[in-house]
Order: C-alpha cells, then structure tokens, then sequence
C-alpha cells in the first residue's frame, strides 16, 4: 500500500467536506479504495512496519472510511448517527492511547 494513495484519498474528502463536488458514485470508488487499503495495510507482517506505523495507518484509513460513509449517507437523506458514534469512538481511543496493540487486535476492529 502506497501512503501517497491515502494522502490523496484523504485530500479528496476535505476537498468534498468544503466543495460538495463528488458525487455517490465517486464516493462509492473512495470508500471501495479505503477498504482494500485497509485490508492490505493488516496484511503486512511486522517484519515490514512497525505495530506503531501499522496502527497510524489503519487509524487513518478507518477514519477516513467513516467520513466517506458519513458523506455518502448525508448525499441520500439516510441517519449518521451511528457513524458519528462510531467516529467519536474510533478518536477517544486514539486520544486515550488505548488503540490496539497488536495486528490482530486491529483486525478484529474492523468498522
């Protein structure tokens, strides 16, 4: 996985946050793109990141999965409510330290 596609994923989520130029479709390919990279980023051994880079990046990727959903919801009328839930968690336990310490650990917290 390439840092340089997330950072363009996420450019193009603040670019939507201001501008409202994307639409669903564009979004559903933003959102397909998050999950791949989400699976490929819990894919890599240890031996290649460390835990710390490892959890970073699927910090980001998550976070950057809910704001694509939350997007997508708010385009077709649909509650985000649990979304928001779900982002308010995801921000706690990175501000609490209390992320997960293992690949595994991270897997299992899939969103």
């Amino acid at each position: 996985m390439d840092r340089r596609d997330l950072e363009s994923i996420e450019e193009a989520i603040f670019k939507e946050s201001l501008e409202h130029n994307l639409n669903i479709k564009d979004l559903g390919k933003l959102y397909a793109m998050l999950i791949r990279m989400r699976v490929q980023i819990l894919d890599i051994t240890e031996e290649n990141l460390i835990l710390q880079e490892v959890g970073e990046m699927w910090f980001r990727i998550t976070e950057s999965i809910l704001n694509v959903r939350i997007m997508i919801k708010e385009k077709i009328g649909m509650d985000v409510s649990q979304d928001v839930e779900e982002m308010k968690k995801l921000c706690e336990s990175r501000c609490n330290s209390e992320g997960p310490k293992t690949i595994s650990a991270l897997r299992s917290k899939e969103t």
